[in-house]
């Protein structure tokens, strides 16, 4: 736990002096240190999730001996190729796990810094390493994909909607869930305005809805001889809507309600909060149903890491107001809380305690 709490304050003090610096060179220096630092912590961990001795492991050592891989095909075309190419170069598995984590800290970092002059970086890679950063090696492709999306919002807030999709494909070589997002640029102008809000809420009754009625979805696929997919929509290890659900979506929405004009008037941010709430009623299917929904709910939660510093800079602007610093310290409080839950009391990614390449048990 300390371990951990002392890499989060090291990673906050490399990133303010990448931005508080007004020399490029030396600001370019601590950005590079930032990104480092936090793959190589990453990076070396050894053991993390199931998936990393069980599958991600054995499959980079039946590549190196030129096995026959067909059970593993299900992999997409950019994590073969960039196993392939560490296995070409004469390294070891481990170079798989800091190249996967650089790629995911180097696109969070680029997709904070597109906001740098509306809320504090700093205070974003804090709540990208409480919600985000211990994840396991089970969702190595997906972080990289959830990264590379967070990144590429850019592209959408400014209207460039090609290169978003084009961005979206890059992505699907590491994940193929996240061509979810390909739909976003086709329905955006119905989520960034606030003339579509009835639009917008009717829509997000309608999926709550459903998700709700997600197996009875599941029996009617299985009725239509598509065993396959009916088990997507199975109970999987749901074990209800707990009090934890709420938390996830409490500071987002906690902050929201003291700014609802200034986010309805505010296409990019309106946008950003809107897809923020489809990953929250999509949250809903890890526990009410299915643990697939709660995997492609990231890829609209992520945005959170920005929203929360942006809607705090706006509170602590507003003047006269006695409920901004006790209302931002229960949001800080809160996504603590959640670090502290999933990954220390619960060990959930089994990432604490840290173990690495270098004194893992034999």
């Amino acid at each position: 736990m300390f371990f951990y709490i002392i890499v989060f304050l090291i990673s906050i003090i490399l990133s303010y002096f990448s931005v508080k610096i007004k020399d490029k060179r030396i600001s370019m220096i601590f950005k590079i240190l930032t990104i480092l630092f936090m793959t190589c912590i990453a990076g070396f961990r050894y053991g993390i999730g199931t998936d990393y001795n069980k599958v991600y492991e054995p499959y980079f050592n039946e590549l190196s001996n030129g096995l026959d891989v067909a059970r593993m095909r299900k992999f997409e075309i950019g994590y073969v190729l960039l196993n392939k190419f560490v296995i070409m170069l004469g390294g070891s598995f481990t170079w798989v796990c800091i190249i996967t984590a650089f790629i995911t800290n180097y696109f969070i970092y680029k997709g904070l810094e597109n906001f740098k002059e509306k809320c504090s970086l700093p205070f974003g890679i804090l709540l990208y390493m409480l919600l985000y950063y211990q994840k396991s090696f089970n969702l190595v492709r997906q972080m990289i994909s959830v990264a590379i999306i967070f990144y590429a919002i850019k592209y959408l807030l400014s209207g460039d909607k090609k290169k978003f999709i084009i961005w979206v494909l890059i992505a699907s070589l590491f994940q193929r869930t996240v061509l979810v997002m390909i739909i976003i640029p086709f329905v955006q102008k119905l989520y960034e305005n606030r003339k579509y809000r009835f639009i917008q809420i009717i829509s997000f009754v309608l999926l709550t809805v459903g998700i709700l009625n997600f197996s009875k979805i599941g029996v009617f696929v299985d009725s239509m001889n598509m065993e396959y997919y009916s088990y997507y929509f199975k109970e999987n290890e749901s074990t209800g809507i707990t009090i934890n659900y709420f938390i996830r979506i409490l500071p987002v929405i906690a902050l929201s309600v003291f700014l609802f004009k200034e986010i309805l008037n505010n296409k990019k941010i309106l946008l950003m909060y809107n897809l923020f709430l489809f990953g929250a009623i999509l949250l809903l299917l890890g526990y009410v149903t299915s643990t697939y929904g709660e995997r492609i709910a990231i890829y609209f939660l992520v945005y959170q890491i920005v929203l929360i510093p942006i809607f705090i800079r706006s509170i602590l602007s507003q003047k006269d107001k006695f409920y901004k610093y006790p209302l931002i310290l229960i949001v800080i409080g809160l996504n603590i809380f959640l670090w502290y839950n999933d990954f220390i009391f619960k060990g959930r990614e089994e990432t604490v305690p840290y173990v690495s390449i270098f004194n893992r048990i034999q």
